[in-house]
């Protein structure tokens, strides 16, 4: 007897840079080398966390509140 095994699929998160319409793998390292490019003042925040490879998804909220997007009306 046979019993095929399933493949789990992998499954990876992305952001968006607005500014530039590039995705981004969302990554600890990825999302803290974004940080340190577009927000210094997060990015120090989150180097300075204890639990920065825990908790970078919130500043990633963080981040949207900060910078919010707005679209125009048609």
């Amino acid at each position: 007897y046979y019993m095929p095994t399933t493949a789990v699929p992998k499954f990876s998160e992305f952001f968006l840079d607005f500014e530039t319409g590039r995705s981004y793998i969302f990554t600890y390292r990825v999302f803290r080398d974004f940080l340190k490019e577009k927000d210094t003042a997060l990015y120090e925040e989150l180097i300075n966390s204890k639990k920065k490879r825990k908790i970078y998804t919130h500043f990633l909220i963080k981040y949207n509140k900060k910078h919010p997007i707005y679209f125009k009306e048609k």
